[in-house]
C-alpha cells in the first residue's frame, strides 16, 4: 500500500510538496514567459502570443442547440426596433430578444405556454408568426402555439419579460406523444404539424383561424422531417424512416400523394 501512495500525498499527518515536475504553470507565467518551467520538463505548452486580444463578455444565450433549426435570426419591416431579432427555445420556454442589445440593458421576453420542453420551431417568411411545438410522454397530447412574433417583439422592448399571454394567437391540440416538426408555407397560408414517432400524422392548418383543414399519416413508420416548396404554396415533402412522401393542399383537401424511391 506504501508503494501505491503518491509521494505528495499526506502520509502520518505530514505532507511533502509536489515535485517541480508536477507543477502546474500558473496563469501570469502562461502569459509572460510561455511556461518555461513546462517546456523544460515536456509537459504540453499554451502560450498566448503577445499581441492576443482578450475577449470580453457582452451577453450570454442560454442555448443548448438541442433543437434542429431551433435558432432563428429575424428581420423584417413588420417587426418592430431596427436590429435583427433572435428566437430560440430555453426549455419548455421561447426566448425573442433584440440583437445587440446594449450593455446593462437587455431587450428581450419569454414566451411561456407549454408545459414540456419545446422540440421544434418556425417563423413565417413576413416574420408575423412564429410556430413552436413541444415534446411529450407516450400518449399525451402535444400543443402546438402560434404566436404573435410582432407583439411578442412590442412586449421585449417595453420591458415586459412574460409577454406570452399577450403574443399567444392559437393553441392547437391534434397530436400525442411529442410533435416533430412545424413548417408555414410560402405565402403564409398554411401551417403543417408533424407529430412523433407514436403519432407519425401529418395535419395542415389555416394560420390565420386556427381550424384544422386536413391530415394524414406522415410516412409508412414514423415522419422525421418535412418541408414546404419554396414557390408552391399547396405542395410539401415529407421524409421519414422508410421513403420521401409528397402531398399537395387544394380546397382544402390532401391529395396526389406519392411516394419517391429512394
Amino acid at each position: 500500500t506504501a508503494a501505491l501512495t503518491p509521494r505528495w500525498a499526506p502520509q502520518r499527518k505530514s505532507w511533502t510538496a509536489p515535485p517541480s515536475s508536477h507543477r502546474r504553470c500558473a496563469p501570469a507565467l502562461l502569459r509572460r514567459k510561455g511556461c518555461a518551467q513546462g517546456a523544460a520538463t515536456g509537459a504540453p505548452t499554451m502560450a498566448l502570443a503577445d499581441d492576443a486580444v482578450t475577449l470580453k463578455l457582452d451577453g450570454l444565450i442560454g442555448f443548448s442547440g438541442d433543437v434542429p433549426g431551433g435558432l432563428k435570426v429575424v428581420r423584417s419591416p413588420n417587426l418592430p426596433g431596427d436590429r435583427e431579432w433572435l428566437v430560440y427555445p430555453l426549455g419548455s420556454q421561447v426566448v425573442v430578444r433584440q440583437s445587440g442589445t446594449s450593455r446593462g440593458k437587455s431587450n428581450l421576453t419569454f414566451l411561456t405556454g407549454h408545459n414540456d420542453d419545446v422540440s421544434c420551431v418556425c417563423v413565417s417568411r413576413d416574420g408575423r408568426t412564429l410556430v413552436t411545438g413541444q415534446t411529450a410522454v407516450q400518449g399525451v397530447m402535444s400543443d402546438v402555439l402560434v404566436w404573435d412574433l410582432a407583439e411578442a417583439c412590442e412586449c421585449a422592448l417595453s420591458g415586459d419579460s412574460q409577454g406570452g399571454e399577450r403574443a399567444l394567437k392559437h393553441r392547437l391540440r391534434q397530436h400525442k406523444s411529442g410533435v416533430q416538426a412545424v413548417a408555414i408555407n410560402c405565402n403564409d397560408t398554411f401551417l403543417a404539424t408533424l407529430g412523433g414517432r407514436d403519432d407519425n400524422a401529418l395535419v395542415i392548418w389555416d394560420l390565420d383561424s386556427g381550424e384544422a383543414i386536413c391530415g394524414q399519416p406522415a410516412a409508412a413508420e414514423s415522419g422525421l422531417a418535412m418541408a414546404w416548396l419554396r414557390e408552391n404554396p399547396d405542395r410539401l415533402v415529407t421524409c421519414g424512416a422508410g421513403v420521401p412522401l409528397a402531398a399537395t393542399v387544394t380546397a382544402g383537401q390532401a391529395h396526389e400523394s406519392k411516394s419517391f424511391e429512394a
